[in-house]
């Protein structure tokens, strides 16, 4: 089987990372529906899953639309890759507020 050369591999990443951040650009669109937001934070996280953006749109998605469980999990896996990102702390709170978990 051929190896793929460092330097296309890091390509091929950069361009998953670029098309991912066209995602979530798409899904925060103020024309775009809840269902199409969702399938374009979908695609995101599958090219860029450590995306802690993405991550966080799809949590706000996800509370917006009652499923608190969801929502942080979204959120802790982008809290353990930045733990000072401040909208992610402030939509956990909100979050654990909802459940009653937090006062």
């Amino acid at each position: 089987r051929p190896q793929v050369p460092l330097e296309a591999s890091a390509m091929r990443n950069r361009m998953d990372f670029l098309e991912a951040i066209i995602h979530i650009n798409l899904s925060c669109s103020k024309k775009s529906e809840p269902k199409q937001q969702r399938k374009h934070l979908e695609e995101a996280l599958r090219l860029s899953p450590n995306s802690g953006e993405a991550r966080f749109h799809m949590a706000s998605l996800m509370e917006r639309e009652g499923d608190l469980e969801g929502a942080l999990e979204h959120l802790q896996h982008a809290l353990r890759m930045n733990g000072e990102d401040l909208s992610c702390l402030a939509l956990t709170i909100r979050c654990l507020e909802r459940q009653g978990r937090h006062k």
